[in-house]
């Protein structure tokens, strides 16, 4: 009996280590693709060129959508994540651009190249996340509350405020498979 009863246990954990590996990987895919978001900052601020691009963003989107109904999730329901993640990139960008203006000497750091570095990473990284939230809506169901404490642990990204963070979340337990 009191080897049948470890055995549940060590099941019961090793299936809630699983689902926070689905969850984690997520995150940090998530927290990694944010962390570009001070090169596309510096990189558009020597170049004189605007935070927002509007153009881009529906690209982005597209292939969020299209990746997604590749990998078996609902299209729509990631691009309300995509849509909340670009806001919270907007937003870093802002705040990168606010500090800069008291520092001139910030934007005399080298910055990656926009469109043949910083945009592929960013393309690939969103194909990751899409895999990786297709693994876990596949394996053990939706983002919940559960897994909060763990996406605000995981994203550490500066400039990156907890109203972004919250946002970002509520979008990403909004992801369904598709039907």
């Amino acid at each position: 009996m009191r080897n049948l009863l470890f055995l549940l246990v060590c099941l019961v954990f090793s299936h809630s280590a699983l689902a926070a590996g689905y969850a984690e990987t997520t995150f940090k895919t998530i927290n990694e693709r944010l962390s570009y978001m001070k090169d596309v900052a510096l990189f558009k601020a020597q170049k004189g060129a605007p935070i927002e691009d509007i153009e881009r963003e529906r690209v982005v989107l597209g292939k969020a959508k299209d990746g997604a109904a590749g990998h078996g999730v609902d299209p729509e329901s990631v691009s309300a994540f995509f849509t909340a993640q670009i806001s919270a990139a907007k937003a870093i960008q802002f705040r990168y651009r606010a500090d800069w203006l008291s520092d001139a000497d910030a934007l005399k750091q080298s910055a990656r190249d926009l469109q043949t570095e910083v945009r592929p990473a960013l393309l690939k990284l969103g194909d990751a996340i899409i895999i990786a939230i297709a693994d876990k809506l596949k394996n053990e169901g939706p983002f919940t509350d559960a897994e909060r404490d763990l996406f605000n642990d995981t994203l550490t990204i500066e400039n990156l405020s907890q109203r972004d963070k919250d946002m970002i979340f509520q979008a990403l337990k909004l992801i369904r498979l598709q039907q």
